[in-house]
């Protein structure tokens, strides 16, 4: 495969990942399933803003003041050390990524393309799970 055609591909596939939205009430039945199997997790609303860039294209998403996640060519983000954040993970039709969170809350690593939730999985806490962006 050229270069221009997974280039296209990679670009069709963003549009029709933002043109098969989940249908009213799907979301609230996986979360009772998940409950009825143990599952615990808590939902993060995230919300986008916009900040100046020194270079390239990049969305940021924050819930003030405690966590930060910047999606361009890379995945970099920070959460509050008391959120006991120990790893996050990237989840996409795409695949996924995982990434080491440091003492001071950075994190940092390779992006997953398209649509992308974020799960902060946090020692001695249930996980944290933001909507899906992108």
């Amino acid at each position: 495969m050229r270069d221009d055609e997974a280039g296209l591909l990679a670009e069709l596939r963003e549009v029709l990942s933002g043109l098969d939205p989940v249908p009213a009430g799907v979301r609230e039945a996986a979360v009772v399933a998940g409950s009825l199997l143990g599952v615990r997790w808590e939902r993060v609303e995230l919300e986008e803003v916009a900040v100046p860039l020194m270079r390239g294209t990049a969305r940021v998403w924050a819930r003030e003041p405690d966590i930060t996640i910047r999606v361009g060519d890379e995945v970099t983000g920070v959460v509050a050390p008391e959120l006991g954040v120990t790893r996050v993970e990237s989840q996409g039709a795409a695949g996924g990524a995982r990434y080491a969170v440091d003492a001071g809350g950075s994190f940092g690593g390779p992006v997953v393309r398209g649509r992308v939730r974020f799960v902060l999985h946090r020692a001695g806490g249930v996980p944290l799970v933001t909507s899906w962006l992108g």
